[in-house]
Parts: C-alpha cells; sequence; structure tokens
C-alpha cells in the first residue's frame, strides 16, 4: 500500500493516507505544501502520486510497460516538474537504470535508461546546481558483486560522468547530494 503520513501536531492537523496497491518508496513535500510520492503500483509500473497539503489525491501517473519498473527516489525540479530514478528491465536479463522527468503535471518530458551488460538499479536522484542530476546505486559489473554506482547527467539525462566505487563487498549506493564544494 502506498502510505503517507503526516506528524501529529503539525500545524494542529494528523492525518494518515492509503493510496491503492504498491509500495512507496519516497516521499517529499512539494513547493506547494502537498507531497509527491514516487513507488511502484501493484502491476509493477513506477508510480508518481501527487497530494495536496491535507493528502488528497491531486493527480496520480504511471510509468512503464510490460516490463518491471520500479521508482525509488524522486524530487521537484526547480521548474516545478519532476525527476524519478529507480529501474526497469526493459525485457532483457539485466536491469538498467530508469530516469524519468515530468512537467507540473507528472506527464512525461524525456525518460532515458542506463545500461550495459550487467545490472545497475538507480536509488537516489537529486539535481544539482548546473539543473543537471545525480544519481546513485549500483552495479554488479565486478564479479556480480555490488558497488556503488554514480551517474552524473545533464538536464536532459545525457551522461556527463560515470564513477565505480568497487569494493570486496555488498556496496549500495542509497543517497546522494551535492556538496558546498560542487562534488558530491
Amino acid at each position: 500500500l502506498l502510505l503517507v503520513l503526516q506528524p501529529a501536531f503539525v500545524y494542529g492537523q494528523d492525518w494518515e493516507k492509503t493510496y491503492g496497491t504498491g509500495v512507496g518508496y519516497s516521499v517529499q513535500q512539494t513547493t506547494d505544501g502537498g507531497y509527491v510520492v514516487i513507488g511502484q503500483n501493484g502491476i509493477h509500473d513506477i508510480c508518481l502520486l501527487k497530494t495536496d497539503n491535507n493528502g488528497d489525491t491531486i493527480w496520480s501517473k504511471t510509468f512503464g510497460g510490460n516490463t518491471y519498473d520500479i521508482g525509488y527516489s524522486g524530487q521537484q525540479t526547480i521548474d516545478d516538474g519532476y525527476i524519478i530514478t529507480g529501474w526497469t528491465n526493459a525485457g532483457s536479463n539485466q536491469d538498467d537504470i530508469f530516469l524519468i522527468k515530468t512537467d507540473s503535471n507528472g506527464d512525461t518530458m524525456w525518460t532515458k535508461t542506463y545500461g550495459g551488460n550487467d545490472n545497475e538499479v538507480g536509488l537516489c536522484v537529486q539535481q544539482t546546481s548546473d539543473e543537471g542530476y545525480i544519481i546513485s546505486g549500483w552495479n554488479d559489473s565486478n564479479n556480480n558483486l555490488h558497488d556503488v554506482y554514480l551517474i552524473k547527467t545533464d538536464s536532459y539525462g545525457e551522461i556527463t560522468w560515470t564513477k565505480t566505487i568497487i569494493g570486496d563487498r555488498f556496496e549500495v549506493g542509497r543517497s546522494v547530494q551535492q556538496t558546498t564544494d560542487g562534488g558530491y
């Protein structure tokens, strides 16, 4: 179940909502005081749900196709649209990172997939100061071990650079943020 909770006694309000079937992986407050929830619906498509400040649904969008798609992370962008990352199976034996850019109504502006012969999963995306995006997650290119994987893109999702941080265990990049010195 997609679930949004607002802490009790915030501005004297207290509420709890459920939305359809599936799983919500990320929730963030939007500039209008509402919320956006990113996850997966019951039929394995990426789900983007926009609510008002009381948790009432304004709109809901799904992304994906006949494959298994999951949205793990997203945020409102400076143009009041949304950026979402996760993964898609895309009908192959490998999972690829999926990046989706929408407008303020949740309508698709563009989508990108990133991957090769190995599995790649995007777990977090953040907009960067140059209006591009930084994605963290994992790939299994190192003898099928999971290593931290970073992708930096421009504002249209075109890759600027990638970095795999190789370890000897199961490592994943669950979160990423740009630092004040311009690094990550």
